[in-house]
Protein backbone atom coordinates (compact mmCIF):
# COMPACT_ATOMS: atom_id res chain seq x y z
CA UNK A 1 0.00 0.00 0.00
CA UNK A 2 1.42 3.52 -0.86
CA UNK A 3 1.65 6.27 1.98
CA UNK A 4 0.13 9.13 1.71
CA UNK A 5 1.58 12.35 0.37
CA UNK A 6 0.19 15.85 0.02
CA UNK A 7 -0.06 17.34 -3.27
CA UNK A 8 2.37 20.29 -4.13
CA UNK A 9 -0.89 22.43 -3.88
CA UNK A 10 -1.67 21.24 -0.24
CA UNK A 11 1.89 21.79 0.74
CA UNK A 12 1.29 25.29 -0.17
CA UNK A 13 -1.67 25.81 1.50
CA UNK A 14 -0.21 24.39 4.85
CA UNK A 15 3.05 26.79 4.55
CA UNK A 16 0.83 29.87 4.07
CA UNK A 17 -1.54 29.01 6.71
CA UNK A 18 1.46 28.83 9.35
CA UNK A 19 2.77 31.82 8.09
CA UNK A 20 -0.35 33.80 8.83
CA UNK A 21 -0.99 32.00 12.29
CA UNK A 22 2.76 33.33 12.79
CA UNK A 23 1.94 36.94 11.74
CA UNK A 24 -1.06 36.70 13.67
CA UNK A 25 0.38 35.60 16.90
CA UNK A 26 3.10 38.91 16.64
CA UNK A 27 0.68 41.68 15.96
CA UNK A 28 -0.94 39.79 19.09
CA UNK A 29 2.05 40.26 21.21
CA UNK A 30 2.64 43.97 19.83
CA UNK A 31 -0.96 44.56 20.70
CA UNK A 32 -0.38 43.39 24.19
CA UNK A 33 3.03 45.40 24.32
CA UNK A 34 1.29 48.26 23.94
CA UNK A 35 -1.25 47.99 26.24
CA UNK A 36 0.80 47.55 29.19
CA UNK A 37 2.84 50.60 28.00
CA UNK A 38 -0.38 52.80 27.57
CA UNK A 39 -1.41 51.25 31.43
CA UNK A 40 1.52 52.42 32.91
CA UNK A 41 1.58 55.82 31.90
CA UNK A 42 1.07 58.33 34.91
CA UNK A 43 -2.82 59.77 35.88
CA UNK A 44 -1.41 63.19 34.89
CA UNK A 45 -0.63 62.10 31.23
CA UNK A 46 -3.88 60.78 30.75
CA UNK A 47 -6.15 63.19 32.25
CA UNK A 48 -6.88 61.06 35.70
CA UNK A 49 -6.45 63.17 38.59
CA UNK A 50 -3.30 61.32 40.57
CA UNK A 51 -3.12 60.35 43.87
CA UNK A 52 -1.46 61.91 46.89
CA UNK A 53 -0.60 65.39 47.41
CA UNK A 54 -0.68 67.51 44.21
CA UNK A 55 1.74 70.06 43.40
CA UNK A 56 1.17 73.35 44.23
CA UNK A 57 0.24 75.74 41.36
CA UNK A 58 3.09 78.55 40.28
CA UNK A 59 1.34 81.99 39.74
CA UNK A 60 1.82 83.81 36.32
CA UNK A 61 3.67 86.85 36.68
CA UNK A 62 3.78 87.44 33.22
CA UNK A 63 0.42 89.56 33.32
CA UNK A 64 0.55 93.25 34.19
CA UNK A 65 -1.12 94.25 37.79
CA UNK A 66 -4.15 94.31 38.52
CA UNK A 67 -5.18 98.56 37.98
CA UNK A 68 -6.21 100.24 41.23
CA UNK A 69 -8.91 102.71 41.10
CA UNK A 70 -7.41 105.92 39.81
CA UNK A 71 -4.87 104.13 38.21
CA UNK A 72 -1.72 106.40 36.45
CA UNK A 73 -2.31 103.81 33.62
CA UNK A 74 -5.44 105.21 32.76
CA UNK A 75 -3.73 108.56 30.81
CA UNK A 76 -2.08 108.72 27.41
CA UNK A 77 1.78 108.92 27.39
CA UNK A 78 2.09 112.78 27.25
CA UNK A 79 -0.63 113.30 29.98
CA UNK A 80 1.51 111.44 32.47
CA UNK A 81 4.85 113.30 31.30
CA UNK A 82 2.96 116.14 31.95
CA UNK A 83 1.58 115.07 35.64
CA UNK A 84 5.53 113.85 36.97
CA UNK A 85 6.63 117.40 35.30
CA UNK A 86 9.55 119.26 37.88
CA UNK A 87 9.66 115.78 39.71
CA UNK A 88 13.72 115.91 41.12
CA UNK A 89 15.86 113.34 39.64
CA UNK A 90 16.94 111.47 42.87
CA UNK A 91 13.67 110.45 42.86
CA UNK A 92 13.35 108.98 39.41
CA UNK A 93 16.24 106.86 39.53
CA UNK A 94 15.90 105.44 36.49
CA UNK A 95 12.42 103.93 36.54
CA UNK A 96 9.85 104.41 34.01
CA UNK A 97 7.35 107.06 34.32
CA UNK A 98 4.80 104.98 35.02
CA UNK A 99 6.64 103.32 37.49
CA UNK A 100 7.39 106.97 39.32
CA UNK A 101 3.85 107.54 38.96
CA UNK A 102 2.65 104.76 40.72
CA UNK A 103 5.68 105.11 43.70
CA UNK A 104 4.66 108.98 43.86
CA UNK A 105 0.80 108.21 44.60
CA UNK A 106 -0.02 109.47 41.69
CA UNK A 107 -4.10 109.19 40.74
CA UNK A 108 -5.74 109.69 37.69
CA UNK A 109 -9.07 109.47 35.37
CA UNK A 110 -10.66 109.78 32.26
CA UNK A 111 -13.99 110.38 31.30
CA UNK A 112 -15.70 110.05 28.21
CA UNK A 113 -18.15 112.68 26.74
CA UNK A 114 -20.85 113.68 24.39
CA UNK A 115 -23.72 116.36 24.72
CA UNK A 116 -20.89 119.05 24.68
CA UNK A 117 -19.77 121.76 24.39
CA UNK A 118 -19.53 122.03 28.68
CA UNK A 119 -18.57 123.47 31.69
CA UNK A 120 -17.15 121.62 34.33
CA UNK A 121 -16.42 122.24 37.82
CA UNK A 122 -15.05 119.97 41.22
CA UNK A 123 -16.81 120.04 44.26
CA UNK A 124 -14.69 119.09 47.29
CA UNK A 125 -16.09 117.56 50.49
CA UNK A 126 -14.13 116.91 53.56
CA UNK A 127 -14.73 114.88 56.86
CA UNK A 128 -12.17 114.99 59.66
CA UNK A 129 -9.83 117.82 58.09
CA UNK A 130 -10.13 121.22 55.84
CA UNK A 131 -6.79 121.03 53.38
CA UNK A 132 -9.28 122.76 50.29
CA UNK A 133 -11.92 125.28 49.09
CA UNK A 134 -14.96 123.61 48.50
CA UNK A 135 -15.30 124.28 44.78
CA UNK A 136 -13.23 124.43 41.94
CA UNK A 137 -12.95 127.20 40.10
CA UNK A 138 -14.51 129.07 42.60
CA UNK A 139 -18.21 130.30 44.24
CA UNK A 140 -21.15 128.77 43.11
CA UNK A 141 -22.30 129.99 39.48
CA UNK A 142 -18.87 129.86 37.95
CA UNK A 143 -17.83 126.95 35.86
CA UNK A 144 -14.65 126.96 34.27
CA UNK A 145 -12.51 124.41 32.23
CA UNK A 146 -14.43 124.27 29.55
CA UNK A 147 -14.92 121.27 27.06
CA UNK A 148 -15.54 123.16 24.06
CA UNK A 149 -15.99 120.19 21.43
CA UNK A 150 -19.48 118.09 21.36
CA UNK A 151 -17.38 114.89 22.52
CA UNK A 152 -14.32 114.12 23.97
CA UNK A 153 -12.61 112.89 27.25
CA UNK A 154 -11.86 114.83 30.16
CA UNK A 155 -9.23 114.10 31.96
CA UNK A 156 -8.20 114.71 35.64
CA UNK A 157 -4.85 113.69 37.70
CA UNK A 158 -3.63 114.00 41.27
CA UNK A 159 0.13 113.89 42.11
CA UNK A 160 0.66 113.68 46.46
CA UNK A 161 3.41 116.24 47.23
CA UNK A 162 6.62 115.18 49.40
CA UNK A 163 7.83 117.07 52.21
CA UNK A 164 9.71 116.63 55.80
CA UNK A 165 6.75 118.16 57.28
CA UNK A 166 4.40 115.43 55.50
CA UNK A 167 3.55 112.67 58.07
CA UNK A 168 2.62 109.90 55.50
CA UNK A 169 4.84 107.06 54.96
CA UNK A 170 4.79 107.42 51.24
CA UNK A 171 6.34 111.35 51.71
CA UNK A 172 8.55 110.15 54.14
CA UNK A 173 10.20 107.41 51.98
CA UNK A 174 10.21 109.61 48.76
CA UNK A 175 11.88 112.63 51.56
CA UNK A 176 15.00 110.28 52.19
CA UNK A 177 15.92 110.06 48.71
CA UNK A 178 15.60 114.60 47.72
CA UNK A 179 18.37 116.54 48.32
CA UNK A 180 18.47 118.79 50.98
CA UNK A 181 15.80 121.75 50.35
CA UNK A 182 14.13 119.02 47.88
CA UNK A 183 10.93 118.28 47.84
CA UNK A 184 7.67 117.12 45.43
CA UNK A 185 5.19 119.45 44.82
CA UNK A 186 1.32 118.51 44.65
CA UNK A 187 -0.03 118.87 41.15
CA UNK A 188 -3.67 118.74 40.36
CA UNK A 189 -4.67 118.78 36.68
CA UNK A 190 -7.83 118.92 35.35
CA UNK A 191 -8.32 119.37 31.48
CA UNK A 192 -11.46 119.52 28.88
CA UNK A 193 -11.47 118.70 25.25
CA UNK A 194 -9.47 121.20 23.74
CA UNK A 195 -8.47 123.39 27.01
CA UNK A 196 -7.76 123.05 30.37
CA UNK A 197 -6.36 124.47 33.80
CA UNK A 198 -3.75 123.17 36.07
CA UNK A 199 -3.38 123.83 39.74
CA UNK A 200 -0.73 123.53 42.24
CA UNK A 201 -0.67 123.48 45.84
CA UNK A 202 2.04 123.63 48.19
CA UNK A 203 3.07 120.59 50.17
CA UNK A 204 3.87 122.38 53.40
CA UNK A 205 -0.47 121.78 53.05
CA UNK A 206 -0.85 118.27 52.09
CA UNK A 207 -4.10 118.10 50.01
CA UNK A 208 -6.51 115.55 49.92
CA UNK A 209 -5.64 112.63 51.03
CA UNK A 210 -1.75 113.53 50.50
CA UNK A 211 -1.30 113.54 54.42
CA UNK A 212 -2.77 110.19 55.25
CA UNK A 213 -0.69 106.68 55.13
CA UNK A 214 -3.22 104.81 53.03
CA UNK A 215 -6.47 105.05 51.87
CA UNK A 216 -9.16 103.22 50.10
CA UNK A 217 -10.96 104.55 47.17
CA UNK A 218 -14.70 104.10 45.46
CA UNK A 219 -15.29 105.25 42.09
CA UNK A 220 -19.10 105.86 41.03
CA UNK A 221 -19.62 106.98 37.16
CA UNK A 222 -22.41 109.56 35.80
CA UNK A 223 -23.41 109.43 32.81
CA UNK A 224 -21.23 109.68 29.36
CA UNK A 225 -24.27 111.91 27.45
CA UNK A 226 -24.41 115.16 29.27
CA UNK A 227 -28.30 116.12 29.13
CA UNK A 228 -29.08 119.74 27.59
CA UNK A 229 -31.03 120.94 30.91
CA UNK A 230 -29.34 119.77 33.90
CA UNK A 231 -25.92 119.48 35.44
CA UNK A 232 -24.56 116.50 35.85
CA UNK A 233 -21.87 114.26 38.08
CA UNK A 234 -19.75 112.97 35.78
CA UNK A 235 -17.71 111.33 38.23
CA UNK A 236 -17.91 110.69 41.86
CA UNK A 237 -14.72 109.71 44.14
CA UNK A 238 -15.02 108.89 47.46
CA UNK A 239 -12.15 108.10 49.76
CA UNK A 240 -10.96 107.14 53.13
CA UNK A 241 -8.45 106.90 55.42
CA UNK A 242 -7.42 103.00 56.12
CA UNK A 243 -4.55 104.22 59.19
CA UNK A 244 -6.19 107.20 61.23
CA UNK A 245 -3.89 108.40 63.79
CA UNK A 246 -4.63 106.45 67.26
CA UNK A 247 -7.98 107.81 68.85
CA UNK A 248 -9.19 109.57 65.59
CA UNK A 249 -11.18 108.51 63.12
CA UNK A 250 -10.93 107.78 59.64
CA UNK A 251 -10.54 111.26 57.67
CA UNK A 252 -12.50 111.52 54.34
CA UNK A 253 -12.61 113.26 50.93
CA UNK A 254 -15.36 112.97 48.13
CA UNK A 255 -14.71 114.62 45.05
CA UNK A 256 -17.70 115.26 42.28
CA UNK A 257 -16.71 116.62 38.99
CA UNK A 258 -19.77 118.23 37.83
CA UNK A 259 -20.85 119.41 33.95
CA UNK A 260 -23.46 121.17 32.32
CA UNK A 261 -24.08 122.20 28.50
CA UNK A 262 -22.74 125.06 28.02
CA UNK A 263 -23.93 125.53 24.00
CA UNK A 264 -24.92 129.00 23.12
CA UNK A 265 -23.25 130.92 25.44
Amino acid sequence: MRPLTASPLTAGLLRNTVALFSVLAVLLFCALGCRKVADSTPPEATGTQAKGPSRPEVPDTRSDPVREIGDPANVRAEELTALLEDVPASVRQGGTNLELARELGCRAWVVEYSGGPLSSWLEVEETGQKTDEPRHPGPEGMAWWPCQAAEGRIVMCFRPGAARNNPSARSQRIVQRLGLGEEVAQVFILTGAISGKQLSGAPLNPRWWSGWDDLSLQETRGPAKVPAAEAVALLVLEATEKQPPPGSQPRQVKLTLKARFAGGK
